[in-house]
């Protein structure tokens, strides 16, 4: 046992029980053993957990953990007590400890029943909802969380399981704390400690420099933080933001950018969104674009150095897509719709980000009249991304609204027009039945598909 653990012992009283008393804590029934015992023999390369929560003759309950090891010599098993009001006998508990640290085979149906007797008859043990694979973790909350055992029984029974499970990785902490705040110390307040006390924060209290920082980061943005859960990308995103030499340093909280990192897996998209902020600022056409989803800015982040390169006009494209704008031979102007060319290889670049679609792959084939490009717009907004469209061998080929959803009837309806217009063929049934299901009943869709047939029927076709 480490020299941390023997003093938080003497320095804590406690009355300690004979995990071996069976008189006590009478073991389980042979036929339970033997079934324990069979399970263990068809694998016994693991350590097998078998956890119950029992009754002695005076009704008083206690927690029951037969390990299974094949270390263990002679027998294969051991068992542990915990006790309300009872710690183990030092060489017991420093066994148990042992074990807790180590990968524990348990089933699923024993870890709830363990979990649901204990909350049952130990609620005073505050006891979490632990998954079978963190084993370990809950039993050292029941053993430390059922008798005076000083820190670790504050921490535990506060919801801090990982900061107690982990506690002599810290720099320091101080073994007669009362409260968690005074345990670990260094001026972190409970709400920090909380969210420290995730897995994936948990290494920043191992050292003392990236605990001070969080302390810093927090006193600094712990208004924005709120109540709410931190993700990982959350907390990179402040910790970035509050670095002089940060990604985001010098710029003010974002909120909307924050909520977008409540995502899983999110911190790796930090670069993808500073690289789209600086071309917010370089084209101010893109400021009033809504910030990408972390999902949306992991694809755009590739196109990002696309854009910056048709941007910076270094191109053969652009003058081929101005003269194709030039000749105006796909533009029109309708009652409520317009469709207009783009005017260089940027603009089919800013189409792409803004509609979150994959025209940026045509530019070439746009500029070299292997297919043509339209956006599709709002008569009384024609800056603004609607639609884009692919006409090809005189045919409108693709018609998709915002990341490639069906425009409403009313586009489809005005590109009949546009279609007879400029002598194109158009087939809304192909655009609309080849990109809906008969399970999408949604009324957008039923519109789109009646609409489908009547023009079929309209236009004799079968």
């Amino acid at each position: 046992m480490n020299t941390a653990r023997n003093l938080e012992r003497k320095l804590v009283s406690c009355p300690e029980l004979d995990c071996a008393d069976d008189q006590m804590f009478p073991p389980v029934p042979e036929e339970v053993f033997t079934v324990m015992e069979s399970v263990y023999a068809e694998d016994p390369s693991v350590i097998y957990l078998f956890p119950f929560v029992r009754a002695r003759d005076d009704g008083k309950r206690y927690a029951e953990l037969y390990f299974w090891d094949s270390m263990l010599y002679p027998a294969a098993c051991r068992r542990f007590v915990i006790f309300e009001g009872f710690r183990m006998k030092r060489r017991d508990e420093e066994r148990f400890l042992y074990y807790t640290e180590h990968a524990l085979t348990v089933s699923e149906t024993d870890m709830k029943r363990l979990l649901d007797d204990a909350e049952k008859y130990f609620p005073q043990w505050h006891l979490m909802d632990y998954s079978p694979d963190r084993a370990g973790v809950a039993l050292q909350h029941m053993y430390f969380a059922s008798h005076r055992s000083g820190a670790r029984e504050i921490l535990f029974k506060a919801g801090l399981e990982n900061i107690a499970s982990h506690l002599e990785c810290l720099p320091e902490y101080n073994m007669i704390g009362t409260s968690p705040e005074s345990v670990v110390g260094y001026g972190l307040p409970l709400r920090l400690l909380r969210i420290l006390n995730r897995e994936e924060f948990i290494s920043t209290m191992f050292h003392m420099e990236t605990m001070l920082r969080a302390r810093n980061v927090f006193r600094k943005y712990s208004g924005h933080i709120g109540n709410q859960p931190v993700s990982k990308g959350q907390w990179r995103y402040l910790e970035e933001l509050y670095n002089p030499d940060g990604l985001f340093a010098g710029e003010t909280f974002n909120r909307t950018l924050y909520q977008r990192l409540s995502a899983r897996n999110s911190e790796d998209t930090l670069p993808g969104y500073k690289s789209f902020f600086l071309l917010q600022a370089e084209y101010p056409e893109l400021k009033k674009m809504k910030l990408p989803s972390p999902g949306m800015i992991r694809e755009l982040s590739e196109r990002f150095e696309i854009v910056r390169y048709y941007g910076s006009g270094e191109s053969d494209m652009d003058d081929m897509i101005r003269r194709r704008k030039k000749r105006a031979r796909f533009e029109y102007t309708g009652k409520e719709y317009v469709v207009r060319m783009p005017q260089n290889a940027l603009d089919i670049c800013k189409e792409a980000i803004s509609q979150g679609n994959c025209v940026m792959d045509y530019i070439e084939e746009h500029g070299l009249g292997c297919t043509t490009i339209l956006f599709v717009r709002k008569k009384e907004s024609p800056e603004r991304p609607c639609v884009t469209m692919e006409v090809k061998d005189r045919e409108i080929q693709q018609v998709y609204g915002r990341f490639n959803c069906l425009p409403q009837k009313e586009v489809y309806v005005f590109l009949e027009e546009y279609a007879k217009k400029k002598k194109l063929e158009y087939d809304p049934y192909v655009l609309i039945m080849e990109e809906t299901t008969e399970l999408d009943d949604s009324e957008q869709t039923i519109e789109l598909r009646t609409y489908a047939e009547n023009f079929r029927k309209r236009a004799g076709r079968t």
